[in-house]
């Protein structure tokens, strides 16, 4: 006999859920000599399970009302053939309890990934062998992985988050209980499948017989071929402009088919578990999986996924900290002409126009910020909140120092990181989040994914961040964009996500030089970014005149004012200049060389046709080599 031990916190949701699962799956495959049991890490012994986790497995016809709570023991996992936890947690804590167990101890998750990979998961023999054969094949698998390749291991908790939630989580137990179960003992035996899950009564894609994605390119060019031509039209510009736009990436294919989903459809004001429609099992499960891989990817405490851009994520941190009636609710930020943004106080932007703003600059000799000036205008002004983040700002932001400050006046400290965030995914910027009460940012720069933004902040300010999204902020959340975003996120959580923030701050530092060498001045001498802000002066040109002019050659730049600029916003001295669209296509220093010629070039000379047309061939043969949407 061999027995499956799965481990939760309390014993009374998620264990009770996927014992019942597990249990039905070993039943509908005629396995016999194994058996299953549960436990929790810090549960009571002989509390039920809860109320929710009955009705949401009852609902695939399965009745655990019978459950009685187990705590964790030591004999418990010295006589399990396999410990599957819930969470990390909890396979930590079997791990350190009995550390001789490692070798047989996985996430559910992480164990449904192993052992899909391994021809042993199929291996004849009693159901006793073909469980030790893929207990055994996957530990091996397991230590032959890079660290960090099993990043998204948990199944999220619903304690707390009201049905739908238990919901979702049953529904995610079920397809891992059913795939662990396929790759070890076999599919169900004919005439043993069990009740399908209640979402898939009436019309659910495959088990109805229709597909699975219901996007379709040619209805549309069908439909309306305008749209179509234009939605074409664009692919062939991105995968034949040279995209140096900072705040521009490459969004990838899986992201772009999860924007393309039914999720589309789904009205779900509110939170998971906490909704004002009915239908939302789903909706809650991407949602669950953008909140959870986001609060493990950033080490954060709490994340609301839900803003849909980074002005409304800004907004809403204004909204949960600052009152606009209030005149002593000030707040301490970069001022636009120097790297800030619209949202960080612009009298034309909302923010300027509901609260009180006052600017620090940077030092107009080493174009850095001075902290000991953010020092004395916060004793001097005493803010409500000071605010870090820029959209043209290279360098790297001392998030120590104005924490310190922050804590010296009794501030709130908040942090854009729209523009570095995916840096800071792949280890290549400072984390913000150790140090600031709130951290706002986008989804679609430096980290790839679908236009949109999230917020993170410290747990005891969890409550009021929610409430200024949704209701204060916003409606319905974009349930279609919420799941792009939890795919870009898990993209985050791959190792070579790492090597592509690198090479994005390798190349940013390598452009910066090469324009350097062709006559133009770099401002504060580099940058630590992804981007590489630009003086023309040395060569008399203005930023609206080489935005033009690249833009003829196939290039995608912007205009962008310089520290203390001359000249206005709309004609500025200097262009800013961006790496993560080529390192997501794979360029890296030798390329940035030829990019910086090729600028150099027609910056020179934009009336010479002849320089035009060679750069236009050389941007045409680099698009080509590295190739954005290939196939």
């Amino acid at each position: 006999m061999s027995t499956i031990l799965l481990v939760c916190t309390g014993n009374i949701c998620r264990t009770p859920m996927a014992e019942g699962f597990f249990r039905r799956g070993l039943e509908q495959r005629g396995v016999e000599g194994i058996t299953v049991e549960s436990a929790g890490v810090a549960g009571w012994a002989g509390d039920p399970a809860t109320p929710e986790a009955v009705e949401a497995v009852n609902e695939y016809g399965i009745d655990i009302t019978a459950h009685v709570a187990s705590r964790l023991d030591r004999r418990s996992v010295d006589t399990a053939d396999l410990v599957l936890g819930m969470a990390s947690e909890h396979r930590d804590s079997v791990m350190r309890l009995a550390p001789e167990a490692a070798d047989r101890t996985f996430t559910l998750k992480e164990l449904v990934r192993l052992v899909e990979g391994v021809s042993a998961a199929r291996a004849d023999g009693s159901a006793e062998e073909r469980l030790r054969a893929v207990v055994g094949a996957a530990a091996a698998r397991r230590t032959s992985q890079p660290a960090g390749e099993f990043v998204d291991e948990d199944v999220a908790d619903p304690l707390g988050l009201g049905l739908e939630s238990f919901r979702a989580a049953a529904w995610e137990i079920e397809g891992l209980s059913e795939r662990l179960m396929s790759a070890t003992f076999g599919p169900p035996t004919s005439g043993q499948g069990g009740v399908a899950s209640p979402a898939m009564a009436v019309g659910e894609g495959k088990r109805s017989g229709g597909p699975e994605f219901a996007a379709d390119w040619e209805a549309l060019k069908s439909t309306d071929p305008e749209v179509a031509d234009a939605l074409a039209s664009e692919l062939t510009r991105e995968r034949t402009t040279l995209r140096l736009i900072a705040s521009e990436n490459y969004a990838s294919p899986a992201v772009l088919a999860a924007l393309a989903s039914t999720m589309n459809n789904k009205y779900a004001e509110g939170y998971p578990g906490r909704r004002y429609y009915g239908g939302c099992q789903f909706v809650d499960v991407t949602e669950t999986l953008a909140i959870e891989r986001a609060k493990q990817l950033f080490g954060a405490e709490h994340a609301n996924v839900q803003p849909h851009a980074g002005a409304q994520a800004n907004l809403a941190a204004y909204g949960a900290f600052l009152d606009p009636k209030d005149p002593s609710h000030k707040v301490l930020g970069l001022t636009l002409a120097h790297g800030g943004h619209l949202t960080h106080g612009s009298p034309v932007n909302v923010s300027g126009k509901w609260f009180s703003f006052i600017a620090y600059e940077v030092d107009k000799d080493s174009e850095l910020i001075d902290m000991d000036r953010v020092r004395d205008l916060a004793l001097e002004h005493r803010p409500r909140m000071i605010l870090a983040g820029f959209t043209a700002y290279p360098r790297v932001i001392d998030f120590a120092a104005f924490r310190r400050i922050a804590d010296e006046v009794g501030a709130v400290f908040m942090v854009d990181a729209a523009h570095f965030i995916g840096l800071v995914a792949g280890g290549a910027y400072p984390s913000p989040v150790p140090y600031a009460d709130v951290v706002t940012f986008t989804t679609h720069k430096t980290l790839r994914g679908p236009r949109g933004a999230m917020i993170l902040c410290k747990e005891e300010h969890a409550k009021a961040i929610d409430k200024a999204v949704f209701p204060m902020m916003q409606g319905g959340p974009l349930e279609h964009v919420i799941a792009a975003k939890a795919v870009c996120l898990r993209e985050a959580m791959q190792p070579d996500f790492r090597d592509y923030a690198e090479r994005t701050v390798r190349t940013a530092r390598a452009l910066a030089a090469g324009l350097g060498e062709q006559g133009v001045r770099i401002v504060s001498g580099g940058t630590d970014s992804h981007l590489a802000l630009v003086d023309l002066q040395p060569i008399g040109m203005t930023g609206a005149d080489a935005e033009a002019v690249c833009e003829e050659v196939g290039i995608a730049l912007n205009k962008n004012a310089i520290p203390y600029d001359p000249l206005p916003p709309r004609t500025a001295s200097g262009i800013r200049v961006g790496t993560p669209g080529p390192a997501t296509l794979g360029m890296d220093e030798p390329e940035m060389g030829e990019i910086a010629r090729i600028i150099g070039g027609v910056l020179r000379s934009p009336d010479d046709e002849t320089v035009k047309e060679r750069a236009r061939s050389s941007v045409l043969d680099l698009m080509d080599r590295f190739p954005a949407y290939p196939g």
